[in-house]
């Protein structure tokens, strides 16, 4: 059996298995070989915003490596948050503008990304966010939690 090391971790790549994913694959991208586990961290459901909810197929996830994932992903990677400040004026409610700051923390499996759509609603309110990635996600997916 032919092995080859995952561009990413340089672990072998090959046995072993995945949660929904077999374990030799290659980035959708750029086609190089990655482990299950680099999948499975790097992996998207391809989405078109108003599109019909359907069950997610497993031939839909595309998985990436690293520097591909950063490249397709909607995350900012220069940073670890977003901060969304309250609507100008033009756009705002007017009657509603106040100077709340919300503190937006994902869950296990999220990002700051999963918030950015109600944080914008929100600056039309006039409230300020603060949107954030904690360790292990996101951009901080290679910061260990202490």
């Amino acid at each position: 059996m032919m092995t080859s090391n995952c561009v990413d971790c340089n672990a072998n790549v090959g046995g072993g298995s995945c949660f929904f994913l077999s374990s030799k694959l290659n980035c959708d991208a750029c086609k190089k070989s990655i482990c299950a586990k680099c999948a499975n961290d790097q992996a998207l459901i391809p989405y078109t915003p108003n599109e019909e909810p359907m069950p997610i197929q497993k031939s839909s996830i595309k998985c990436y490596c690293k520097s591909c994932y950063q490249s397709v992903s909607t995350l900012d990677y220069s940073r670890t948050y977003d901060v969304i400040e309250p609507a100008a004026d033009d756009e705002a409610d007017n009657e509603n503008t106040n100077s709340t700051t919300l503190l937006w923390v994902h869950g296990g499996g999220g990002s700051r990304r999963m918030f950015y759509p109600h944080a914008k609603y929100l600056s039309k309110q006039g409230y300020r966010s603060i949107l954030i990635d904690l360790p292990g996600h996101g951009t901080l997916v290679e910061t260990k939690l202490t």
